[in-house]
């Protein structure tokens, strides 16, 4: 448990989660969180246009109405 006002090595962390830099399981966490992070732009963007998914799809495809 953490105590309140204590700092954490994210490193050390990291370790303990998902494994050391370097190692699979790191380098799978790294390209999961790359994703996310990805589609959580992408998703915002596309609310900010007010688009759908669909109408998002047809001009990522370069359908037009």
């Amino acid at each position: 448990m953490v105590k309140e006002n204590e700092l954490i090595d994210i490193d050390v962390l990291m370790n303990q989660k998902f494994g050391k830099e370097g190692t699979v399981e790191r380098e799978k966490f790294r390209e999961e969180a790359y994703n996310f992070c990805v589609g959580q732009m992408i998703s915002e963007a596309r609310k900010q246009e007010k688009i759908t998914q669909v109408e998002l799809a047809k001009r990522a495809i370069g359908e037009r109405k």
